[in-house]
């Protein structure tokens, strides 16, 4: 299998196996991913994905902050802080809601070719070195 395909089938594989996530929708905005707590598992496993995927592809840290600040305590969220330290950059938001989405090792494997597609180089590093920074609030929902 070549690196996507691996890459896509460790992601399936190793996520958590919550099907009742993949029967929701979830979109990536502004406040990155937001919704019941208990419905988040797989969303925020495939963000710290992502974000490693970006901080690889940036050669920069990335960070994660788990948090729905001022919502309910039942909810929960998880939004993707840019390597700059800004918000997500919109093409990635793209691959955030794709990836947190995808109900099989091929979607998943659709996404990364995307990613791939979309970067400077065209493909992935040919040696991976990333950085996830990650920060979360006191909720019980809360990693």
């Amino acid at each position: 299998a070549n690196l996507m395909q691996a890459l896509a089938q460790k992601i399936y594989q190793l996520g958590p196996n919550i099907t009742q996530d993949l029967k929701l929708k979830h979109a990536y905005g502004t406040a990155g991913f937001r919704a019941k707590a208990d419905t988040l598992d797989l969303v925020i496993f495939r963000v710290g994905v992502l974000a490693a995927l970006r901080s690889t592809f940036c050669a920069k840290a990335t960070g994660i902050v788990i948090t729905a600040s001022h919502n309910p305590e039942v909810d929960n969220g998880s939004k993707i802080v840019d390597t700059d330290g800004g918000m997500l950059e919109p093409s990635w938001e793209v691959y955030a809601t794709s990836l947190a989405n995808a109900t099989s090792q091929s979607e998943i494997e659709s996404v990364l070719e995307d990613i791939a597609k979309g970067c400077a180089h065209g493909g992935f590093p040919s040696s991976p070195a990333g950085r996830v920074l990650l920060g979360l609030d006191t909720r019980a929902s809360s990693p």
